[in-house]
């Protein structure tokens, strides 16, 4: 018998290993529990409170409307502006590997 099929045996073995320090550690009482009720997320969430500041809140609506300025063209997207000069130097240059 190989190595390997030597350890896959043992490690097969190993795994239908009881472990009755866990099994001990469970109460009776959860085992006859009746299953939890189903609840909608809405009412899960009703009472729990808001998880950020009110700086951070404002800081974040901030940011989503600069992204919605940037995605509807309102606003000016940095480090994308190119202007007429450099493109004209891009051209040339796309031109020139071209030509090789």
């Amino acid at each position: 018998m190989t190595r390997a099929a030597l350890l896959l045996l043992c490690l097969t073995l190993w795994s239908c290993t009881q472990f009755p320090e866990l099994d001990a550690a469970q109460d009776p009482a959860v085992a006859r529990a009746p299953y939890p009720e189903f609840l909608p997320i809405e009412v899960l969430t009703a009472d729990v409170p808001a998880r950020i500041e009110h700086g951070e809140a404002a800081a974040i609506e901030a940011r989503a409307e600069r992204l919605q300025d940037r995605v509807s063209g309102a606003g000016p997207v940095t480090g994308t502006e190119v202007d007429a000069e450099r493109l004209a130097r891009l051209r040339e240059r796309a031109e020139a590997l071209r030509n090789r």
